[in-house]
Formats: C-alpha cells, structure tokens, sequence
C-alpha cells in the first residue's frame, strides 16, 4: 500500500520555525493535510520528537523519529530511526562547539511539554554545525539501526551536492528540496532513491511537497527498511 509522507518538518525549537509548531499543531496539520506519515527533523536536536510521536500516535499519524543534524562541513543530514530510542542513543554521540543562541537575531528554541506548552528555551545556537563529518554521521546513524539521508541536496550552502561537489554512492536515498524538479539532477535521481518534503518551518507549509511510499505495512520499522534500500542498477 502507498502512504503519504512529509519527512522534514520543523517545530519551534529550530530557531527558523514558527514558534505556533507545536507538536499537537504540527500533528493536526499533518492529519488536516492527509499525511500518513512524518518526522520531526529540528535542527541538531531531538528535544520535541517524543511528545510528537505521542500526538501521533493519537491522531494516527506515523511519526519517524528524527533530526536534521549539520556536520562540520556544513551540511544538513536528516536521519532517522525506527524508535525514539535509538535516536536518542545516537544523539547522544554527537558532540557540537558551544555557541550561545541571540533570539533576537535567530530566533527563539523552544522546547514544549506534555500539555503542548513551552517547558523550556534551548541556550545553544542549534544552527551551529557538530564536530562530525558526513561520513562519520553516516556511519553513526547505521551503527544505531537508522539511516543519514542527506537533506535538499541542491540548496547553496548546506546541500550536500552544492558544498562537497559529489553525494557518496553509500547513501541509498537522497533529498531534492521543493524549489527543485528531480529531472534537474538525472545523475543522482538515477543513482539513489529520491524523496520530496516540505522541510516545513510554518504550519501552512506541512505537506506542501509530499511523496508516496509502499510499505508493506505502516511502521517505522518498515519507513527506515525503504529509506535503506540502495536502488537496483
């Protein structure tokens, strides 16, 4: 069966989202527009990922658990796992320079609670990039059963094409942003599995650019089975 997804969402703890996504709100937006399935991927922070699967799991949404992490050549990497676990014994590797966050200049990182209120701001600037490269994110979301997908890879500055030159053959599914057709790069289309998200930061944006996925069956499990899938030559 095929199934809705947007696997590239922001909640108000990015500092470029709205500070109205809030999990219950992106939840209901996703169930408004549709949506199947999808992941919560903050930048370098996991910090509203467990209370989103919560709402999902309420509303009937599949939410993978996620993270859009930037590495130390400044590029964004979504990855994701098949349980909040994993994901956050993985997170729990990562290490990032500490840069104190400007509101005022960035924007606000909100952390919410249970009752879909702010618990809590992040100090650290979560737009600073880790002290890992590409492949050791790679290497690391794999050791931990999930998969790196490098994200809007033909985005200037943090697209992993446009920065490095090249996507490895190692990664079997790639990202092309909205703002681009997948028949402007046939070389990486023809090379890796393709998927299309809104990378939404306001709730209007949820599902704006979404893709169709067979599964056999709808779970996690299963969304990190296809994400891993290296394409048949």
């Amino acid at each position: 069966m095929k199934y809705r997804y947007d696997l590239h969402i922001h909640s108000g703890l990015s500092p470029c989202g709205d500070k109205d996504m809030t999990p219950i709100n992106i939840v209901a937006a996703a169930s408004a527009v549709g949506l199947d399935i999808i992941a919560l991927t903050d930048h370098n922070s996991i910090g509203n990922v467990k209370n989103v699967i919560k709402y999902g799991e309420m509303l009937n949404i599949l939410v993978v658990p996620g993270v859009e992490l930037t590495t130390n050549e400044d590029v964004h990497v979504l990855c994701y796992f098949d349980t909040f676990e994993k994901l956050e014994k993985f997170f729990s590797e990562i290490t990032y320079p500490f840069v104190k966050n400007n509101p005022c200049i960035f924007g606000h990182q909100y952390i919410y609670n249970e009752n879909d209120e702010i618990e809590s701001e992040v100090q650290r600037l979560l737009i600073t990039g880790s002290d890992f490269s590409e492949n050791i994110i790679y290497e690391l979301a794999k050791k931990h059963g999930g998969i790196a997908v490098p994200a809007h890879i033909d985005r200037q500055g943090s697209g992993m094409l446009l920065t490095l030159g090249t996507v490895p053959s190692y990664y079997p599914t790639i990202e092309i942003s909205r703002a681009k057709k997948i028949s402007d790069y046939p070389k990486y289309a023809k090379a890796h599995n393709v998927i299309r998200n809104s990378d939404a930061h306001a709730l209007n944006l949820i599902g704006i650019m979404r893709g169709k996925m067979e599964l056999p069956s709808l779970n996690a499990t299963e969304v990190i089975k296809k994400l891993s899938e290296y394409k048949s030559k």
